[in-house]
């Protein structure tokens, strides 16, 4: 929000709406990408729920939730 507020500001309106389209391009990427590793996930743990072995259930769920907490940390640096 404020990159437009500063671009439409100071440099100029062709600029702006550039950035907006960047904006919401990269937003749906992300977005693409949790939905993508979250289907992938729950395909994983169904199985090994379907087949009453709750101990990998368990542990792919743990490695799945510490790898998109790495993957954010990374991302934020």
């Amino acid at each position: 929000m404020v990159d437009s507020a500063v671009v439409g500001c100071f440099i100029s309106e062709h600029v702006l709406s550039t950035v907006g389209a960047s904006y919401y391009s990269l937003t749906n990427i992300f977005i693409c990408v949790a939905l993508g590793g979250g289907i992938g996930v729950s395909v994983i743990v169904s199985r090994y729920f379907g087949a009453k072995n709750f101990v990998l259930c368990s542990a792919s769920r743990t490695v799945v939730v510490w790898n998109f907490n790495i993957r954010y940390a990374l991302i934020q640096l």
